[in-house]
């Protein structure tokens, strides 16, 4: 999967999607990731599904981003309907 080749293969999304990603990982120049915004375990930059993709990002490490109040209320946000149907 880390292959740039095998995500090139892939269909490309037909369905809307948001991009969350965490950024409390390390950002010291001896870090796999460099100072380049990271949750530990993923740098931001690879979250991207196509270029130009707006990432949301919040100060949490890759392990509890599902668990953080903030990032929960964004996909509440998402998966609630924007009101009553006439």
């Amino acid at each position: 999967m880390a292959s740039a080749e095998w995500y090139a293969g892939l269909p490309a999304l037909t369905v809307p999607y948001t991009v969350i990603a965490g950024t409390r990982g390390p950002t010291v120049r001896l870090s796999p990731f460099g100072r380049e915004p990271n949750d530990g375990l993923i740098a931001v930059h690879e979250t991207r599904v196509r270029d130009g993709d707006e990432v949301l990002t919040f100060p949490v490490l890759h392990t509890y981003i599902m668990d953080d109040a903030r990032v929960r209320a964004v996909i509440r946000g998402l998966l609630t309907p924007s009101g009553p149907k006439a």
